[in-house]
């Protein structure tokens, strides 16, 4: 006792908010008037607990799962928008930005290495960016992106659990898991932000369901938003259709791709490809994206997925053999952000390889709860999903157009040149495009680094300001300018 009362005196004495001891004082009151209340209903759900569980078993044989499978999908994205906020905090802010600086990287990123292509690799998507940001304004045009995706995702996977699971008692149930597993797991957070490869990714797995001529159509006419679209192509190989047709279907998207991307870029589109591994190679810091796939084995919903498939799958080839191509070709890259689309594969082997077993209506309610609790999970804990507008990122009111921003490799990379039209910034999106000295810089900003930011290598690149929330020490040549949201704007002194 005598302990605990030096705690709280040394809380009191760390100048807690009153708020926090009011909050504590009226919650400890409440637990004392309620408390007999609550443990009697407790009680008494005990002692009857035998005929609530039999009325709810009973209730559930009657329930159509159908409409709480398509229930659930319309109602989780409110769940995920309201409690996960609307701004994703990476590249679809500077797909924003780029569209306001005609597409050209070099207009929007200092110290860009010289080799980056004025042709943007992004360019379709960026334009029907542009339009939505013309008409709705950067939020509800990011939220329109998010919605627009995920119901794509939603219904594509929704056709595709339709094919999976057979028609029996607890197939709904089944398919509830099946899409859930493939939306809730990986999917979801490249929805999140909004990234052209969630689209393409949810075009490779529609092949499954969709009637061939659609899916061609709609592969060669989306070819145009992403530079890698055509490494998609191949999953028409799952289409219901004869050979012939099927090759037709890899090859008219990987057609329409060159056929634009050579028109728009020439080989600075071919070229493109070669010089992201030499970036990465230049990276002065890692990138999550580009780790190794083998990180996905940290992950319960894959590892859970591999593990049964191991266990209890039964795979033949000349069966299987379609979808153990895909699973090798996005294997391929050994990179954790092709994450979404391999487990989407593993997912598809097991349900084809796995004899699912017949579920009784206690099972169904256990398999429903579940997925509720793991959907509820995948929008609290992730820190994909808990960016908003308006709290936690830097809204600078004192910024001028005109500046060159220094910013750690952070959110702020990415959210300033969109909040702040005509600024210029380094590090660029990808860390191994920006000239190594000015990686530097960026690594010494986030923190990570030794030492202070050279003052004479700021002013050599033209940089008027800096932006971060981490460094260890300032440089004499900073003077704090503006705070928001945690973050500080410097302002880098004339010698």
């Amino acid at each position: 006792m005598a302990e605990w009362l030096l705690r709280v005196r040394e809380s009191v004495a760390m100048g807690l908010p009153l708020r926090w001891w009011l909050g504590l004082v009226t919650s400890a009151a409440l637990t004392l008037v309620f408390a007999p209340a609550a443990i009697a209903v407790v009680a008494l759900l005990w002692l009857e607990r035998e005929v609530l569980i039999a009325n709810l078993l009973r209730s559930a044989e009657r329930v159509d799962a159908r409409g709480m499978v398509v229930g659930f999908l319309l109602v989780w994205p409110v769940l995920w928008t309201t409690v996960g906020g609307m701004t994703p905090g990476d590249d679809v802010l500077r797909h924003f930005a780029a569209w306001r600086h005609d597409y050209d990287y070099h207009r929007l990123y200092v110290a860009l290495d010289p080799r980056f292509p004025h042709e943007s690799m992004w360019v379709g998507y960026e334009w029907v960016i542009g339009f939505l940001h013309r008409a709705l304004g950067l939020q509800l045009a990011i939220l329109v992106l998010q919605w627009t995706i995920y119901s794509a995702a939603a219904y594509s996977l929704w056709r595709t659990a339709l094919v999976l699971v057979p028609d029996r008692e607890d197939a709904w149930t089944w398919r509830l898991v099946v899409v859930s597993v493939l939306l809730l797991t990986q999917l979801i957070f490249r929805i999140a932000m909004a990234r052209p490869e969630a689209l393409f990714a949810v075009w490779a797995m529609s092949a499954i369901w969709m009637r061939p001529w659609v899916w061609l159509t709609i592969g060669m006419a989306i070819q145009p938003l992403y530079w890698l679209g055509a490494i998609y192509a191949p999953a028409a190989i799952l289409l219901r259709a004869s050979w012939r047709m099927r090759i037709a279907c890899v090859v008219g998207p990987v057609v329409a791709a060159a056929l634009f991307w050579f028109s728009y870029a020439g080989w600075a589109w071919p070229q493109f490809y070669w010089l992201s591994f030499d970036w990465i190679r230049l990276r002065l810091a890692p990138v999550g994206e580009n780790e190794s796939i083998l990180l996905a084995l940290m992950i319960p919903g894959f590892t859970a997925t591999l593990l049964l498939l191991i266990w209890r799958g039964k795979i033949e080839v000349r069966r299987d053999w379609p979808v153990l191509a895909l699973l090798g070709w996005f294997l391929l890259p050994g990179q954790i952000r092709y994450l979404s689309t391999v487990h989407a594969w593993l997912v598809v082997l097991v349900t084809r390889t796995v004899t699912l077993p017949r579920l009784q209506a206690a099972g169904q309610l256990a398999v429903w709860l579940a997925v509720v609790v793991s959907a509820t999970y995948g929008v609290t804990a992730s820190g994909k999903l808990t960016s908003s507008y308006d709290r936690g990122l830097p809204h600078f009111k004192t910024l001028e157009s005109t500046a060159q921003v220094l910013t750690a490799f952070d959110q702020a990379t990415y959210f300033l040149p969109t909040d702040h039209p005509g600024i210029r910034s380094a590090p660029a999106m990808e860390l191994g495009a920006t000239l190594q000295p000015v990686q530097a810089l960026a690594v010494t900003l986030s923190g990570t680094g030794t030492g202070v930011l050279n003052c004479e290598a700021l002013r050599s690149y033209g940089f008027t300001h800096v932006v971060e929330k981490r460094m260890a020490a300032a440089s004499p040549c900073l003077e704090v300018q503006e705070i928001s949201n945690g973050w500080r704007l410097w302002r880098v002194r004339a010698p």
